[in-house]
């Protein structure tokens, strides 16, 4: 990693000929590349290497290359935090769980557009292969056996269905029916918003009805201005405001019943949000302390305050993809 850095320190995007006079774009303009899941903002390579391609008869789509060799956080990155903070290519697709299985499933469902009522055969026959090849070939012993297992066995559909009706379910059947549907769900705002019931509350998902995994406080890049919590859904990965001095789960107000606790020198920009209520609690991540922090990521890599959490009595509101 350190020798590509040392050949090519900066990110890019190739960006064809064509479309680079279409939009306007010289070689060495810096761009902003844009997706559902995040953003890339680089320096524009135009080249004649990368041209159209013609997609059901007469629509014209383009092909551009970015380069992914700076890791998960950035090698020549931390060299420039500032400058660098939207170099990462993996920023525009999912990136929890298994990179490969994810991503490719997110992009199909961009393209093959599912409806809801095939939704579940949908999952099984393009996302939970990779998901399931992913849990074989690096999981541990005990999750290899029961992923074949449930394959051999399961109702795999019947399975993913249930995870989308929220109903309770074995370990290994969530892990397999959240990492294949969630980025399917992500990809397509517009059938996740089908899953949502007339009845759910504020304190849940405003586009699916899921409940939030994560708390974000995001950079804001102004020093007197303080961001508004944001929460992340659990199923479609939608982001949504909430009070900062509301609790996520039951709605208490009262500062006094929402102990905040932490490890700062273990993880300076986590903290866990909990509630004397309720009991709930949920990790939150202050990328104002760790600009390059990734909330899903850094949720997963808190276990240590997920068992400090639980060893005060407090629950999760929603169990991360690995089962915390």
């Amino acid at each position: 990693m350190p020798l590509l850095v040392g050949l090519q320190p900066q990110a890019f995007v190739e960006v064809p000929q064509e479309l680079a006079d279409d939009k306007g774009i010289k070689n060495g303009d810096r761009v902003r590349v844009s997706s559902a899941r995040g953003k890339l903002e680089v320096v524009a390579l135009v080249t004649k290497r990368l041209g159209p391609v013609t997609l059901a008869g007469n629509k014209k789509v383009y092909q551009i290359g970015i380069p992914i060799h700076w890791g998960f956080v950035g090698v020549s990155a931390e060299q420039n935090p500032e400058g660098s903070k939207y170099w990462l290519a993996n920023a525009l697709t999912p990136m929890v769980g298994d990179v490969g299985a994810r991503t490719r499933a997110f992009e199909r469902a961009r393209a093959d557009a599912p409806d809801r009522e095939d939704l579940a055969a949908y999952a099984v026959r393009t996302a939970l292969p990779g998901v399931m090849e992913a849990a074989v070939a690096a999981g541990t012993e005990a999750l290899r056996e029961a992923t074949l297992l449930r394959f051999h066995h399961a109702d795999l559909e019947g399975l993913i269905e249930a995870w989308l009706d929220g109903d309770e379910a074995s370990g290994t059947d969530t892990f397999l029916a959240r990492a294949s549907t969630q980025p399917l769900l992500e990809a397509l705002p517009e059938l996740a918003a089908q899953l949502r019931s007339a009845d759910a509350s504020d304190r849940y998902c405003p586009r699916c009805g899921g409940l939030p995994q994560v708390a974000v406080f995001p950079e804001t890049g102004e020093t007197l201005l303080t961001a508004q919590r944001t929460l992340v859904c659990s199923r479609c990965a939608n982001e949504w405001v909430m009070s900062r001095m509301t609790c996520a789960s039951c709605g208490e107000t009262s500062g006094a019943k929402m102990p905040i606790l932490s490890d700062v020198d273990l993880f300076p920009h986590l903290r866990i949000d909990a509630c004397e209520i309720c009991r709930r609690y949920l990790i939150t991540v202050d990328q104002r302390k760790d600009p390059r922090a990734v909330p899903v990521v850094d949720e997963l890599a808190a276990l240590p305050l997920d068992l400090i959490a639980a060893e005060r009595g407090y629950t999760k509101i929603a169990r991360n993809l690995m089962g915390f």
